[in-house]
């Protein structure tokens, strides 16, 4: 089945909450503030120590260029960001059990 990336990344929000990681959805918060930048991930995932940028695709989803754009900035900031297209992606990474 084809997922569209709105339920994709529903899956993974109720999934990271699920493993019991605080969730902040960017997109939900600039409907209301319309100040974040362009191109920001979708997803900021935190249990301490660790801090997960996500950005959601679907299977043919492309980056945009403020998307790579971001994720080449908080790379060198040595954070973990990934680009999901799929929950198992998403849970892999955020069991530690794969790197993206």
């Amino acid at each position: 089945m084809n997922l569209t990336e709105k339920d994709i990344l529903r899956t993974i929000i109720d999934g990271a909450k699920a493993l019991g990681l605080e969730v902040y959805h960017v997109f939900e918060q600039y409907q209301y503030a319309h100040r974040t930048s362009k191109g920001f991930p979708d997803l900021v995932l935190a249990r301490p120590p660790r801090l997960v940028f996500g950005e959601v695709k679907s299977l043919q989803g492309k980056l945009t260029t403020d998307q790579e754009r971001w994720i080449a900035i908080l790379e060198r900031c040595n954070v973990e960001v990934y680009v999901f297209r799929s929950w198992e992606e998403a849970e892999g990474v955020l069991r530690g059990e794969r790197s993206g």
